[in-house]
């Protein structure tokens, strides 16, 4: 009768989503980005390279220590990725704060990250690491764009912050495959070049860090680490002062 019925369809119900879930998982494993991606408009564009105007956006960022050769790979940069994956509910419930409870929130893409020199601190003895190689990485998601400073979820984990991203224009070099620190140097190079070429001002920030012998570019990757290398896609970003 009825409880059949009712039997019958709650199995049909669990077999789509079993059936739905593998999909995703194949597609992702493919390079197919199927997540929410950070909105922006495509004002300019020439053959690999754009400018875009990005919404503002509020990010969620978390710190690490890493050396100049494996910032963007390493094991630090791991450990940032489980802390920004627990805050969103990735493992289980979310290490979050909303009013009394905690919130489960999609995951969206790029991850982003960037790496900057440790902070200048006085000397002491004994020196126990290469503060020359030593470096301060910084790894974010974005958060869907329901989100506003004020109403997304507080972090539990000290170490992770929330930060409001402004609108900005920044260029953009698209390429694919398993990223290293090298590849992405030589990315944000080419970026510079083209856009010196195509008279595209950077902005007044970026020209400070290029100065300061600062990293002036952000690694934007698109997709899970179980996505095949060579279907990975990936940008290197600059952001620009550009004028239609």
């Amino acid at each position: 009768g009825s409880e059949r019925i009712i039997a019958a369809s709650a199995v049909f119900k669990k077999t789509l989503c079993v059936r739905s879930s593998l999909t995703n998982a194949m597609g992702q494993v493919v390079g197919k980005i199927d997540v929410e991606q950070a909105k922006y408009e495509t004002v300019w564009e020439k053959d690999d390279v754009e400018i875009r105007r990005y919404d503002s956006a509020v990010a969620v960022e978390t710190k690490f220590t890493c050396t100049k050769a494996d910032c963007v790979q390493g094991s630090g940069n791991s450990e940032a990725f489980q802390r920004l994956a627990k805050y969103i509910g990735v493992f289980g419930t979310p290490e979050n704060q909303l009013d009394s409870s905690s919130e489960k929130i999609s995951m969206t893409a790029p991850v982003l990250s960037s790496t900057n020199k440790p902070e200048k601190i006085s000397m002491t003895a004994p020196v126990l690491n290469n503060l020359e190689s030593e470096q301060e990485g910084t790894l974010a998601f974005i958060l869907p764009h329901n989100y506003t400073i004020e109403n997304a979820p507080k972090p539990k984990n000290p170490k992770v912050y929330l930060r409001e991203i402004p609108a900005q224009h920044v260029a953009a070099i698209r390429f694919s495959g398993s990223c290293d620190e090298k590849m992405a140097e030589d990315k944000a190079t080419e970026l510079k070049n083209i856009l010196a070429r195509e008279g595209i001002e950077i902005s007044d920030e970026t020209k400070l860090k290029m100065k300061e012998h600062e990293q002036y570019w952000q690694l934007a990757r698109y997709n899970p680490p179980w996505t095949l290398p060579f279907k990975r896609t990936n940008d290197v970003l600059i952001p620009v002062e550009y004028q239609r």
